[in-house]
């Protein structure tokens, strides 16, 4: 195991592979220099031990420097001579020796989770600071000013775009604040290592645990939490794991207090954010839900109905009903998930004829053409036993917090021009 120390600038962690065993695809020698080639990049240097094993020619295994590489081959001299073709061959390879003549004689070749290798001796360290990759993986914690609640989670970011160039530090602190200056919280950055963009992009955040602290305490689980505008903008919705159809809305300005949510107007909640549930009808088309996880249930209208969602503000949850008597499409621009309390809208409906439209441009000037991407995450709800895909909704201004959709997998969903 290597240890790349220099963290608070760029290093790699522990975010570093020595001992790389790697699998041959074939064999070739010529006199008595042999080349093994590798299903991969193999990460080994000019002056690695390697052990070669299970090879088509028993002559080529053994313990052996390396002479020369290329990103999937290298050479070494075979303790045997004379010609082998290149042929294919199983086998693997393993770099795990580091030295023949006691301490002081090791090295070896250290290779990061983006594939960028460094070599290492007694005297020198393999220091990834100048080329690590400029993705950057972190743990965090965030704990709200008033009621002390918090959230935890992951995330990813470009390092550059931390302020000083070089991403988060391990241990770190800052505040989130609104736009007139009110603190709401704090930040702590638990870990931090170097990230690979197959795992995740940037301003990518993932929140997977919610600690209710003024309510049920950990009794509370994420139906689905995070952000792409990274750290600043998260959101998610959270229940009551003693009553699952007890849910509330977090954000990074707001906690979610289950203590006074509701599953239903029927019972409402006491306290100073409420949830409601809305229906919709032809007389009263106007709905504006306010503060809390409010809901609007469309139902009693037979036939096909094209809904759109332009006279809404502040819902979070759209119910589309279980009637096979009616189908409906359901057209969502950008702007309509951004007017919700938390800039994330949850839909559901039981019926498979129901239809979404996602419009790819904004009715707001500056706001410009939109992309919703189908990030392939799914969560489930405890409480009715549906699974939801998560979507992200993006728009051309650099200004705007993106939108999240939570979208039953049932409903049909197709991108739509204006």
């Amino acid at each position: 195991q290597y240890y790349d120390a220099d963290t608070g600038v760029g290093g790699a962690g522990y975010n570093t592979e020595v001992h790389l065993e790697k699998t041959i695809t074939h064999v070739a020698r010529t006199d008595t220099t042999a080349t093994i080639t590798t299903s991969g990049n193999h990460g080994y240097a000019v002056g690695d031990y390697v052990y070669v094993q299970d090879t088509s020619s028993s002559s080529l295994n053994g313990y052996f420097q390396i002479t020369s590489v290329t990103a999937t081959t290298f050479n070494y001299t075979s303790s045997a001579s004379g010609t082998i073709s290149t042929s294919q061959s199983g086998g693997t390879c393993n770099n795990w020796i580091a030295g023949i003549s006691g301490l002081g004689s090791e090295s070896g070749s250290v290779v990061n989770y983006n594939n960028q290798s460094r070599v290492f001796t007694p005297t020198t360290e393999a220091d990834f600071t100048n080329s690590v990759s400029t993705l950057q993986y972190y743990n965090f914690h965030f704990t709200y000013t008033s009621g002390g609640d918090v959230y935890y989670g992951y995330g990813y970011v470009n390092k550059e775009d931390v302020s000083d160039g070089a991403g988060y530090t391990s241990g770190q602190t800052f505040n989130n604040s609104t736009a007139t200056g009110t603190t709401t919280g704090t930040y702590v950055i638990d870990y931090v290592q170097d990230g690979n963009s197959a795992w995740g992009m940037p301003n990518e955040v993932h929140v997977y645990s919610y600690y209710d602290a003024d309510g049920v305490g950990w009794s509370s689980g994420v139906l689905g939490g995070g952000g792409s505008s990274g750290l600043g903008y998260e959101i998610g919705w959270v229940f009551d794991w003693s009553d699952t159809s007890k849910q509330g809305i977090f954000t990074s300005a707001g906690d979610a207090d289950l203590s006074i949510a509701s599953a239903n107007s029927s019972s409402p909640a006491v306290g100073t954010s409420t949830n409601e549930t809305f229906t919709q009808s032809p007389i009263s088309p106007t709905v504006t839900g306010g503060t809390g996880l409010d809901t609007l249930i469309f139902s009693g209208l037979d036939g096909t109905q094209n809904i759109n969602l332009a006279n809404v503000t502040g819902i979070e949850k759209i119910d589309l009903g279980s009637s096979t008597s009616n189908t409906y499409n359901l057209n969502i621009n950008f702007d309509d998930v951004f007017k919700s309390d938390a800039k994330a809208m949850i839909v559901s409906g039981l019926a498979s004829d129901d239809t979404i439209d996602l419009v790819t441009s904004s009715p707001t000037s500056g706001r410009g053409d939109v992309t919703w991407i189908d990030t392939h995450e799914q969560t489930y709800d405890y409480a009715t036993g549906n699974y939801y895909d998560l979507w992200t909704g993006i728009d051309s201004s650099a200004a705007t917090q993106n939108v999240i959709l939570l979208l039953q997998q049932n409903i049909t969903v197709t991108q739509v021009a204006a």
